[in-house]
């Protein structure tokens, strides 16, 4: 009994607010239109930031991954990481795979 009570109740709720809505269209719209462009808004910032941040990088060992300028000098050579100067030796080799991006 206690349950038909709570679905009665609710869907006497339920209709006091379609009616609600159907004698206030102007503030239905409003509020309908805001309740769209919030989800809206919030879906494509949420899809931004999922791809450029919380999406791992498509590679076996991002851990891994160093960058490196186009023209490196010696002073910036030394403020790469120690594990990553071996890269920048002539010769070395010690680089199991190159992914290469190109930045415009």
């Amino acid at each position: 009994m206690r349950a038909h009570n709570f679905i009665q109740s609710r869907t006497r709720g339920a209709r006091d607010t379609l009616r609600t809505m159907r004698r206030t269209p102007g503030f239905t719209a409003v509020a309908v239109l805001s309740l769209a462009l919030g989800i809206g808004a919030n879906t494509a910032a949420f899809s931004l930031i999922n791809a450029l941040i919380l999406r791992p990088l498509p590679v076996e060992h991002p851990e891994q991954l160093v960058e490196l300028p186009h023209r490196l000098s010696s002073a910036q050579s030394e403020l790469l990481p120690a594990h990553s100067r071996s890269y920048c030796r002539p010769g070395a080799a010690s680089v199991d795979a190159i992914e290469a991006l190109r930045h415009e």
